[in-house]
């Protein structure tokens, strides 16, 4: 009979993409179109290891463990905008929500009305991973449904 039970180590390729959607998270409102939204994707590989434990009546324990390299980034950069004054208020609070960085000696208090504003957002992904512990029983030779978390 197959045996569960012991240690294992591989390795894993493939392919991800990205669905990003910023909010304002006091009014849930989108703060930015879908296509000024980066998207990382590309190619990621990575390890795993783990072990399994057979607890008896089918049943079966284990722990795995992963590291997935990524290394992808993408950025947009809007067209420049207008800050008119009856929307300078909502712009600064939308910078603060979003702890946004400024320029070298630059703070909050130099957005002024009337200005160019240019956004620019970029995200990265590096490096991801993750452990879970399964349980899971033997319904087959070498089939084993399992729950993970």
């Amino acid at each position: 009979a197959f045996s569960w039970t012991g240690f294992y180590i591989g390795g894993q390729v493939g392919n991800f993409s990205s669905k990003v959607e910023i909010t304002d998270p006091n009014k849930k409102d989108k703060l930015f179109s879908k296509d000024d939204t980066p998207k990382p994707s590309g190619f990621m590989g990575g390890i795993y290891a783990g072990s399994n434990m057979d607890l008896g009546n089918n049943m079966i324990l284990g722990v795995e463990t992963d590291a997935v390299w990524a290394d992808r980034e993408d950025a947009k950069t809007s067209s420049a905008k207008v800050i008119r004054e009856d929307e300078l208020v909502n712009f600064k609070d939308s910078l603060k929500n979003a702890n946004a960085v400024f320029a070298k000696d630059k703070t909050m208090d130099d957005v002024k009305q009337d200005e160019k504003h240019t956004d620019s957002l970029a995200l990265k992904e590096k490096w991801s991973g993750a452990t879970r512990v399964r349980i899971g029983f033997t319904a087959a030779d070498r089939m084993m449904p399992y729950f993970a978390g």
